[in-house]
């Protein structure tokens, strides 16, 4: 004990030489240190009990209604949405502000989940409150409980991207502190609570993607201090209200995918702090005001399919921050503004299916910040690609149905960023420049519809993999790319077969310009196709033809009997993995005088869709098209996911459920057509109408069923060919426009050169 005692209190220190006086000095010292460890510990006890008052304890008065208690009433609503936290991060079960809770994470981007945070800061640091709760993302089943008004102290409160469900109840108003509150991504539904305007203290309040209806009650106008208000993808009606004009202090404001209707408020003009603005796919009607050309801050407008027409505002030159502008699928009409070209930020600028006239405005070549660019179905003045020499940030250039003419300049293998580039349905003229398909990032090139001529390209980069020269004048040999890419469509083209090629592409030399199989020795009379699907006999006597090739984005089809063929040319949005081109449905189609399993199955496009008939005997001919839409829900529902729309009928657009009176309705279309060439050909052509994304991205473009075309005369008996396989076909372009999601389409008034209206 003594030599332990001697080494901890380090006795090679003293200086007295005597060993009684070392021996006193000793004693001395272990009793000061005696003294100094009790210290110690009652300085430990006194700063533990401290701590634990400042850092651990939850005031009770946080309780449910009945045991007042804060943790009882987080067990109560977790056991409702049958969840707990994860173990050992904070304790529910006994202290709360524990762990996690108190270490001040970011709860909306935290990998805690569920998750609370507590502000242990009240009653000078002595008690704790739990001040927010985070469920995100747990999938979870339940509704809004009432529970929650027990937490007074809560300031924020997520609960996104799960499968709540019934009303937001009216006692949501007693939760006075919140300042955020985020129930998106839900199955939340009724009309909006008029207590909710009490939550005076909310900066946020995001309820998009719930199944709420109904209007906005003028309560809402005391939440003066929201800086963000997402309310998109319900189903809200009426006008907007002008009293979103006195939150002043929104800098982000989303309102789209409802069904308001009327004027845009004059009174957003109050709104100086907003940078981001989402109108689209609504019913407004009349013009974008002048005064939100004055919201100098705006850095992304998206107005597409909401219903606004017009000339777009001169004030918005003053927009010089503008980095995204979309306003697609809307009667916007007059010059596409010159001033666009001074919004140097751009780099997302989306005008499809609008009624703008051209030219391009030369002005767009100092958008050097430009990435995206959608520009589609221009009427009037012609525009050539000079423009985009210097736009090398561009990632998809989609000027389809432009007016662009001229050639493809052979610099345009500077653009080097260029993943997707979409020229179809244009003037061009020329051939084909190598730089353009060696470009190093280009993926998807779509030049159909223009008047190309000379050969193929003798190679490719290993990225592209789609491509679409579809209705151009292309000749000469087929390099071997063509069979090794992809996806490729040559149709009707002026190329030669003969016993060298004729295997290269199986059926292409059916769909050349002279469409040569069984030309001048007719065998068919009809033909009959269940799209998509396989064969079937309807009710009325027809067997319709099996229809399941898997089209990609630039395919064909033809089949083995050279009776009928079919051919497709448009991409999806590269952000859906795995596009389909076929729609099912376990849908009751009604309505139907047809076997209703037709219409199980659907050809759907977002581009350009054509069915053709071949070896037809030439004369009259009564063309039976057959729709239902089966993507869309029924309106009744009530529901943002029935605002989806394929656009607005006129002489040629065609918008499948209004036709019908209703989803999931049968409509047929017929045509009367005279076959003058042995062959018929039926196109479906997508004119940037209708809603883009609505219920799923990739929901918009033609959508057909069923196709039967039969002769309005008797089959010759001198042609020794089978009996009731005979008759038609000229070119008959039938253009159906279907419009649907991506972005949407209104009015289309434009001839293609097959001469039908768009």
């Amino acid at each position: 004990m003594h030599d332990s005692a001697s080494r901890n209190i380090n006795v090679g220190r003293l200086s007295s030489p005597c060993r009684g006086e070392q021996v006193l000095h000793m004693y001395d010292m272990k009793m000061k240190l005696m003294m100094r460890i009790l210290l110690l510990c009652f300085l430990s006890c006194f700063w533990f009990q401290l701590s634990f008052a400042r850092n651990a304890t939850t005031d009770p008065s946080e309780g449910s209604l009945s045991l007042r208690s804060a943790v009882k009433a987080l067990n109560s609503i977790f056991e409702q949405w049958d969840t707990k936290a994860a173990p050992g991060l904070w304790n529910i079960s006994g202290e709360p502000c524990s762990g996690s809770a108190i270490n001040g994470t970011e709860l909306e981007f935290s990998d805690t989940n569920p998750a609370i945070y507590c502000n242990c800061t009240y009653d000078n640091s002595a008690t704790c409150h739990i001040t927010n709760l985070s469920v995100n993302y747990l999938y979870k089943r339940g509704v809004f409980p009432e529970e929650f008004v027990a937490l007074r102290y809560l300031t924020s409160l997520h609960m996104d991207n799960n499968y709540f469900t019934g009303p937001l109840p009216a006692f949501i108003g007693n939760m006075s502190a919140l300042t955020e509150l985020s129930i998106r991504v839900n199955s939340f539904s009724g009309p909006i609570p008029k207590e909710l305007g009490n939550l005076k203290e909310l900066t946020l309040l995001s309820i998009g993607s719930n199944n709420f209806f109904g209007t906005l009650p003028p309560e809402l106008g005391n939440l003066v201090k929201l800086k963000n208000l997402r309310i998109d993808q319900n189903y809200f009606t009426g006008p907007l209200p002008a009293f979103i004009g006195n939150m002043s202090a929104l800098t982000k404001l989303s309102i789209s995918v409802n069904s308001f209707s009327g004027p845009i408020p004059k009174e957003l003009r109050n709104l100086k702090e907003l940078t981001y603005l989402d109108i689209g796919s609504n019913n407004f009607s009349g013009t974008l005001p002048p005064e939100l050309g004055n919201l100098v801050k705006l850095e992304q407008i998206y107005l597409d399919s909401c219903g606004l027409g017009g000339e777009i505002p001169s004030t918005f030159t003053n927009l010089t921050n503008m980095q995204a502008f979309w306003a697609s699928d809307n009667p916007f009409s007059g010059k596409i503004p010159d001033f666009i070209g001074s919004w140097t930020n751009l780099t997302s600028l989306q005008f499809q299916g609008n009624s703008f006239e051209g030219p391009i405005p030369t002005s767009f070549s100092q958008l050097t910040s430009l990435e995206y660019l959608y520009i589609s179905d221009i009427y009037n003045g012609s525009s050539s690609l000079d423009f985009i020499k210097n736009l090398k940030s561009l990632i998809d250039l989609k000027l389809r149905n432009a007016l662009i003419t001229g050639t493809i300049p052979s610099d345009i293998g500077g653009n080097q960023s260029l993943q997707t580039l979409d020229l179809s349905f244009n003037n061009l003229t020329g051939q084909l420049p190598s730089s353009l398909f060696n470009l190093s990032s280009l993926t998807s090139l779509f030049l159909g519809n223009n008047s190309l001529s000379g050969p193929l390209p003798s190679q490719t980069s290993d990225q592209l993999q789609t491509i679409d020269l579809s209705y151009n004048f292309l000749s000469e040999s087929f390099p071997e790319w063509v069979t090794t890419i992809s996806h490729v469509n040559l149709v009707v083209n002026n190329f030669t077969f003969d016993s060298s090629n004729i295997t290269t592409l199986p059926g292409l030399n059916c769909l050349q310009r002279n469409f040569q199989c069984k030309r001048n020795t007719p065998r068919y009379a009809s033909f009959s196709i269940n799209c998509g699907g396989p064969q079937m006999m309807g009710r009325d006597g027809i067997l319709y033809e099996i229809d399941e090739s898997a089209l990609g984005p630039a395919t064909f089809s033809v089949t083995s009997t050279e009776k009928w063929a079919v051919s497709n040319a448009g991409l999806f949005p590269k952000y859906i993995t795995n596009p389909s081109f076929l729609v099912k449905s376990h849908a009751q189609v009604t309505r139907t005088n047809v076997t209703p399993e037709l219409f199980q199955t659907s050809r759907k496009s977002p581009g350009s869709l054509r069915y053709y008939g071949l070896g037809l005997e030439n004369g009259p001919y009564t063309v039976t098209l057959h729709f239902a839409e089966t993507v869309y829900e029924r309106r009744t529902s009530q529901t943002w996911k029935s605002l989806g729309r394929r656009g607005t009928r006129r002489t040629k657009d065609f918008d499948i459920s209004k036709e019908a009176g209703g989803v999931n309705r049968a409509v047929v279309k017929k045509f009367n057509v005279n076959v003058s060439e042995n062959y018929l050909e039926i196109h479906l052509f997508w004119a940037g109408k209708g809603t883009c994304c609505i219920p799923e991205s990739g929901d918009y473009g033609p959508l057909i069923a069923v196709v039967h075309a039969a002769s309005d005369f008797t089959k010759k008996s001198n042609t020794g060919l089978i009996v009731g396989m005979a008759v038609l076909v000229g070119v008959v372009s039938l253009l159906l426009i279907f419009a649907s999601l991506y972005m949407r389409r209104k009015k289309s008034e434009k001839e293609d050169d097959e001469g039908y209206t768009f």
